[in-house]
């Protein structure tokens, strides 16, 4: 139910688009800091590209939660993604992403009481 919620509000999922709207929804039930994944683009710069929930030493995003290591170690190994940082999330990071709040309100409904996965603060 939440990809349906994700492809039907912006035509992506939370991993593949949505992952601001993810992130923030879960900062709303859990509190915690939201934290950009950056990377090497081909041109050689440094470029955000996911946003997560850091809630202590563990960061959330649509494929549940890991410690720094594990995830940074994930986005380099699986997503392809070159020399793999954390920092805090700035609002110009991954400006593709929505951030539509009507999408971030759902997921929060969903998470907190409508869905299969339940999350308590």
């Amino acid at each position: 139910m939440l990809y349906k919620i994700f492809t039907e509000a912006i035509g992506a999922g939370p991993l593949d688009g949505g992952c601001y709207a993810l992130a923030k929804a879960l900062w709303k039930i859990l509190g915690g800091e939201l934290y950009s994944l950056s990377g090497i683009n081909l041109k050689g710069a440094r470029q955000a590209e996911h946003v997560v929930l850091k809630l202590g030493a563990v960061y959330w995003d649509a494929d549940g939660c890991s410690t720094k290591g594990a995830f940074l170690k994930r986005w380099q190994e699986e997503e392809w993604v070159k020399m793999p940082e954390l920092r805090p999330f700035k609002e110009t990071d991954v400006s593709e992403s929505p951030r539509d709040n009507g999408l971030i309100k759902r997921v929060v409904e969903h998470l907190t009481g409508g869905g299969s996965i339940h999350l308590a603060k």
